[in-house]
């Protein structure tokens, strides 16, 4: 419930701001999307639902286990060493709406972890770091054509934590997530389209490649 509290204060302070300055993101918009709609029937428009899933192609969240600057600060001059181990993910999976032809709304999903070891001759540590991850999120779609459709999308939510350490203990990173992003699916059949995304999340940079599925 702590979680859902925050993503509500969250996902109602980004509708304050974009609401507030309305008249600068529209300026924005109207520069980058071009002049000339489409003159064909677009693969995406209103009432379509969408289906993705994916995977990242760099994990950060070892990043997140700080323990070991410190530590390999003190005893690096006594042959210390680190070392990450039992990455897994980024996973993410989502569903989008369209509410309008080129604006869509959603909920994305995300998993992600990694370990790290401290070994020297003082002390050994070890620590896992898991990330759960659920946003909502808005994405505004340039130029859809019958086949391609590139799109920025901006999302906002809660990193759920876990965590086990032997030897020491960790902090536990920021529950905020946030994400913004540029993609682009080309959609090889009526329904499936692979997609790529680059952007900068929470979790430093981040880069996406998977498979959507348009429902209808």
């Amino acid at each position: 419930m702590k979680y859902l509290k925050i993503a509500g204060c969250l996902a109602a302070s980004l509708f304050f701001i974009a609401t507030t300055n309305a008249q600068i993101i529209r300026q924005v918009l109207d520069e980058v999307k071009p002049a000339k709609k489409f003159d064909g029937v677009p693969v995406l428009k209103k009432r379509s639902q969408v289906f993705y899933a994916g995977v990242g192609a760099q994990n950060n969240v070892a990043t997140l286990i700080n323990f070991t600057d410190f530590i390999s600060g003190l005893f690096g001059a006594f042959g210390a060493s680190s070392t990450t181990y039992g990455k897994a993910g980024p996973f993410i999976a989502g569903y989008e709406y369209f509410i309008k032809d080129d604006i869509s709304i959603g909920i994305n999903l995300g998993y992600a972890k990694a370990g790290k070891k401290f070994v020297s001759s003082f002390a050994n540590y070890d620590a896992t770091l898991t990330a759960y991850t659920i946003a909502v999120s808005g994405s505004y779609h340039l130029y859809t054509t019958d086949k391609l459709d590139p799109y920025i999308k901006g999302a906002v939510g809660v990193n759920l934590w876990t965590s086990k350490a032997t030897g020491i203990k960790i902090p536990i990173p920021t529950p905020v997530s946030y994400n913004g992003l540029l993609g682009i699916r080309y959609f090889a059949s009526p329904h499936w389209a692979p997609f790529g995304e680059l952007g900068y999340s929470s979790l430093k940079f981040s880069a996406n490649i998977g498979a959507a599925y348009k429902l209808k």
